[in-house]
């Protein structure tokens, strides 16, 4: 994959947002990860914490805090890191979980300050999901009133 042409790629994250920017992004971030770390293979960050293992991973092209977070959580390094994309960050202002005016950017160590550190991988993956599902189907114009009404009536 370090190698592979773009429209290979792109034909792989077709279905992805960005995937166009992706396709690029994609095989530049793992040449970097073999030429610094000899292999393709992130089980060097098992023993580092979560904020320094995304520190490392967004140093790469194309890997933010959604990302980074995405891959400790997700992959078979397990790292409880919380995921948060623009539909959990949309319904968290809107339930009034962080502030009207927090950036995109902070949500997640604001998100952090207020989950127990009891909590998985997974059950930060599945906090991620239940947020964004509801930014999904309930959430109109930035008007949470449609999941609202839904408990009411």
């Amino acid at each position: 994959m370090t190698k592979a042409p773009y429209e290979e790629v792109h034909t792989c994250i077709q279905n992805i947002t960005y995937a166009d920017t992706y396709a690029n992004f994609i095989p530049a971030a793992l040449r970097l990860i073999k030429e610094k770390e000899g292999t393709l293979n992130l089980d060097f960050l098992k023993g580092w914490t979560v904020p320094k293992a995304q520190a490392w991973l967004e140093k790469l092209p194309g890997v933010g805090p959604k990302i980074s977070a995405y891959v400790l959580n997700t992959s078979r390094l397990r790292m409880p890191a919380l995921i948060v994309d623009t539909h959990h960050w949309r319904v968290a202002k809107l339930l009034g979980l962080i502030n009207h005016d927090t950036p995109f950017e902070k949500a997640a160590s604001c998100f952090e300050r207020q989950i127990p550190n009891t909590w998985t991988a997974k059950d930060r993956e599945d906090h991620h999901f239940m947020i964004k599902q509801i930014g999904l189907d309930f959430c109109k114009d930035g008007d949470l009133l449609p999941f609202v009404s839904a408990f009411i009536s």
